[in-house]
């Protein structure tokens, strides 16, 4: 009963030193790079990552178009 209590306490030990999202498939080698196979594993946070730094790069250049134009800094004609 001793070693089945000394692999208890062993696993218990590795499960709290892994960080979340690191899985076999990381361990094994690689990671998850994909953000939608990411999400396939039941990890939403890469892909939403994606999508927020997207938008913000979409208003980033809106924004800056929108200044431009209005500071009228189109070509000299």
């Amino acid at each position: 009963m001793l070693a089945a209590d000394q692999a208890e306490a062993a696993a218990a030990a590795a499960a709290r030193d892994q960080l979340p999202g690191q899985g076999a498939a990381i361990a094994a080698g690689g990671g998850v790079t994909d953000p939608s196979t990411a999400l396939a594993a039941g990890n939403p946070v890469r892909l939403l990552l994606s999508i927020l730094g997207a938008l913000l790069l979409v208003g980033a250049a809106g924004s800056g178009a929108l200044w431009w134009r209005r500071r009228g800094g189109g070509l000299p004609a």
